[in-house]
């Protein structure tokens, strides 16, 4: 399966990869951090072809697997 990301910051499929997977500890959402994601512009279009393990994390996240990721790549390039 391959799934098309829309995102806040240019990056190759490695460095997607990495952010995508951590979505599996994600514990805790601030949402004043979400609400500027939400605002953000997201300019830059990756695809990425899923995995079997990858493709669980879509179906436990859903339509919001793409805010989610854009969420950590802003949490982590702020922190």
């Amino acid at each position: 399966m391959k799934q098309h990301f829309t995102l806040i910051r240019e990056m190759d499929a490695r460095t997607l990869r990495y952010y995508f997977h951590k979505l599996e500890n994600i514990e805790n959402i601030d949402p004043e951090q979400l609400a500027e994601v939400v605002k953000a512009p997201k300019q830059h279009k990756r695809p990425l072809s899923l995995s079997k393990e990858e493709e669980k994390i879509i179906e436990k996240f859903g339509r919001a697997t793409n805010l989610l990721v854009n969420y950590i790549i802003m949490t982590e390039s702020t922190a």
